[in-house]
């Protein structure tokens, strides 16, 4: 849960200092996947998930897709919502200010798997480098780093490492 309560919580605090200053909002944000409900690693239920959406530029509009991994020592992405999630993110054209990725944890894993960080740096939990590494050779896998930044893809090393 903290994978993406983490970052979602970073995100509503810049919106209530952007309304403090009498600015609007700067983020919103949408819990989608492949179903409409997810069971955590600690075992609560997160329901009322949206449906992966289609994604298509709109002008002045950056979308910021935040990728979760899964608990355990070895992603599994044989089961079907994890095949549809990479269905979904293959064909995305990724560029810096319109769509952006953020791989928190070993959500680096199913990037690399969709072909998202071939040429590109990118980090996840100590546990998932060497995985890293055999999903994508061609991706620069960074060691001992909390976040690895790389044109529109953003990686970090763990857990917690997604506030950062």
């Amino acid at each position: 849960m903290l994978d993406w309560a983490g970052p979602a919580e970073v995100l509503r605090l810049a919106n209530v200092a952007m309304r403090e200053r009498g600015l609007p909002d700067a983020f919103a944000w949408h819990f989608v996947g492949p179903r409409p409900e997810c069971h955590t690693s600690i075992g609560a239920t997160v329901g009322h998930i949206a449906p992966l959406p289609q994604l298509a530029p709109e002008a002045g509009r950056s979308d910021w897709i935040v990728l979760l991994g899964q608990a355990g020592t070895r992603m599994n992405l044989e089961t079907t919502s994890a095949q549809a999630v990479l269905r979904w993110l293959a064909p995305l054209k990724l560029q810096e200010g319109h769509t952006e990725l953020v791989c928190v944890c070993a959500g680096a894993i199913i990037a690399a798997r969709a072909g998202l960080l071939a040429e590109r740096d990118a980090t996840t939990h100590h546990e998932h480098l060497e995985e890293l590494r055999e999903t994508e050779p061609r991706c620069r896998v960074a060691v001992n780093r909390v976040f690895t930044s790389d044109g529109p893809v953003w990686s970090s090393a763990g857990v917690t490492t997604g506030v950062d």
